[in-house]
């Protein structure tokens, strides 16, 4: 089933579409889930949510992609569940990496410049110029929140060695972003 007909039937408000949703991103959102929760356990949950979170935004949002909106959907539900279950155990709370591009974003400016969307495609564009494993520690990282030790190990990095990569990965957004006529 497309994404096209998915998103019909969601609109037709058919179970279908529901159905269909599973099938075809059932194994994402898992995958998701199991790297920002750390506990497969959660993940059959978080995929429930996920697809009521989906069935009760469409109608009337129309998202294109729609993989990548369920992936955000999942995304946020699963940090959800990590901020709920690190309280819950009175730890040091979630360790937030977002704070590390602040200085490559400029955030504040950023945010009034571009739209959430647009900010999307620039980095997608900055990414597909890099090499994969220099992607795939980027997205770990600051996309599924990975700790740099835990983005190395899945990456067969020495933990030095992807700390080292990250602040280059910074500067370069950074220049690239400013190259792109956005005041960083």
């Amino acid at each position: 089933m497309t994404d096209e007909n998915i998103i019909s039937l969601l609109f037709e408000r058919n179970e279908e579409g529901l159905n269909g949703l599973k099938e075809r991103f059932g194994g994402l959102i898992a995958r998701v889930a199991a790297a920002i929760t750390g506990d497969p356990d959660r993940c059959g949950e978080i995929e429930n949510d996920t697809l009521l979170a989906v069935w009760e935004r469409i109608p009337p949002e129309r998202p294109d992609p729609l993989g990548a909106y369920v992936c955000a959907v999942a995304r946020n539900l699963a940090l959800k569940q990590r901020r709920e279950n690190n309280a819950q155990k009175r730890g040091f709370g979630l360790d937030v990496p977002l704070d590390e591009l602040e200085g490559a974003l400029g955030c504040d400016s950023l945010s009034q410049q571009l739209s959430a969307r647009e900010l999307g495609k620039e980095i997608d564009r900055f990414l597909q110029a890099q090499k994969p494993v220099d992607r795939a520690l980027f997205v770990r990282r600051y996309y599924l929140e990975q700790s740099v030790g835990e983005a190395a190990r899945a990456l067969g990095l020495r933990e030095n060695t992807a700390s080292v990569r990250l602040l280059r990965l910074r500067k370069s957004l950074a220049a690239h972003l400013e190259r792109e006529g956005y005041s960083i």
